[in-house]
């Protein structure tokens, strides 16, 4: 009992609850700044940029639920010490974040105006809230990657990497923003589009530094991205993943 009493419980658990709760703080940032230095642009802009809000965080909410899903998985495989199964959820895991991407495709090229309408009828509005939305709901699938492959080095044990990841994607937008919406730097004043094409451009920032890492360090688990689809592996991680949406 004395034994138990004198292990550093407390800070393990912050060590491994505290850099995902400050990941999951750095994703929220991309909307919040969008809004800080869309409101510039006025109240009809602003307003537009809200309404897809809800799309956005329905993305969110997909890819951290097959990443919760995929976590589960292969950190039970890797305590088993089968990191063939592993790697093959992971493996199955990305392409399942490919086909949910495809869905925000469909959504963005043809779904982002008849949604607009059910909330306004100013044309402004609707045009910002297309401008906006065509952009960040289409091209969301970088996201999709990178949360994927975030919670493969979380399975891992690995909390800090995740969190650099995230936060080199909040950076890359918050630099942003200013330069395409305004015009900075002699670059072309964009408005509400420069804001969604920072918000696309920092996801794929962390979308590619994911891959790098992921590719440079050493972790138990290899992608096979050759293997065929398999719905049993989908069946298994939409079990933990739907309940986690």
């Amino acid at each position: 009992m004395n034994q138990m009493k004198d292990k550093p419980i407390f800070p393990l658990l912050m060590s491994m609850a505290f850099p995902p709760m400050i990941s999951m703080l750095i994703q929220s940032l991309y909307n919040v700044v969008d809004s800080i230095f869309v409101a510039k642009l006025g109240e009809d802009a602003l307003t537009a940029v809200s309404l897809i809000f809800p799309l956005q965080n329905f993305s969110l909410a997909m890819s951290v639920g097959l990443g919760i899903g995929m976590n589960a998985l292969i950190a039970r495989h890797l305590g088993a010490n089968d990191e063939k199964k592993a790697s093959y959820i992971a493996s199955q895991g990305i392409y399942m974040s490919f086909l949910h991407s495809l869905i925000f495709v469909i959504i963005g090229l043809f779904l982002i105006q008849p949604f607009l309408s059910l909330f306004t009828t100013k044309q402004s509005v609707l045009d910002y809230g297309e401008q906006y939305g065509m952009i960040v709901i289409t091209l969301t699938f970088a996201s999709f990657i990178h949360i994927a492959i975030e919670k493969m080095f979380q399975a891992c044990g690995n909390m800090v990497i995740p969190m650099i990841m995230q936060m080199v994607g909040a950076i890359v937008n918050i630099i942003l923003d200013p330069i395409l919406i305004f015009g900075y730097f002699h670059m072309p004043a964009l408005g509400v589009a420069g804001a969604a094409i920072a918000t696309i451009i920092g996801q794929f920032s962390a979308c590619i530094l994911s891959i790098i890492l992921f590719t440079i360090l050493q972790t138990p688990i290899h992608l096979h991205l050759k293997q065929r689809l398999h719905f049993s592996a989908f069946k298994e991680i939409y079990a933990i993943a739907i309940p986690s949406c």
